[in-house]
């Protein structure tokens, strides 16, 4: 209830989503466990070819890999904004959903055309961003609080292994001193 004593359209709408939306079964759960945490092996396997091999990994250019990598899947974190305020009309601020719906991906486009040492952090950067978002925003989504704790797990590693990546750059870089 407002002020006024009336209900909160927003808070009615929140709860009438909530109240029509079908749960998640645990098998659902787990799948999407196990795709979550196979999307890391890209993350993992880049970031430690850029320690344990550098020549190699630069001869490759496997930061680009790795950042391109990045890059789809922030556009894939993206559209789950993009889905859900296509098919939530009572969605609250739906053209800013739209909006956090596609920025993940051009943003992400942009780090393609810049340097590793630079492209690599500012994804870490992203993925926080886009975390913190969806710690404030998804929590009435039908997949609510798990999908939450599934992304905060997958995006520390995600945010970690950009990090590593990038210092790995920076201390195997042939002009390092």
């Amino acid at each position: 209830m407002n002020t006024s004593g009336a209900a909160d359209p927003a808070q009615v709408a929140a709860t009438s989503r909530s109240a029509t939306q079908p749960s998640i079964s645990a098998a659902l759960r787990r799948l999407v466990m196990g795709l979550g945490l196979g999307g890391l092996v890209p993350f993992v396997t880049l970031a430690g070819a850029l320690w344990a091999a550098p020549e190699t990994a630069r001869t490759l250019d496997l930061s680009a890999v790795l950042i391109g990598y990045a890059g789809i899947i922030l556009s894939f974190l993206g559209a789950i904004h993009w889905a859900r305020a296509l098919s939530d009309p009572a969605l609250p601020h739906r053209a800013r959903t739209l909006v956090v719906g596609v920025a993940p991906a051009v943003l992400a486009l942009g780090c393609l055309a810049i340097a590793a040492t630079i492209a690599l952090p500012l994804l870490a950067a992203m993925f926080t961003l886009l975390l913190a978002y969806d710690r404030t925003h998804l929590r009435e989504w039908p997949a609510g609080m798990w999908y939450v704790e599934l992304r905060t797990l997958l995006s520390a590693v995600v945010v970690a292994t950009l990090c590593l990546a990038w210092l790995a750059l920076v201390i195997n870089s042939p002009t390092s001193p």
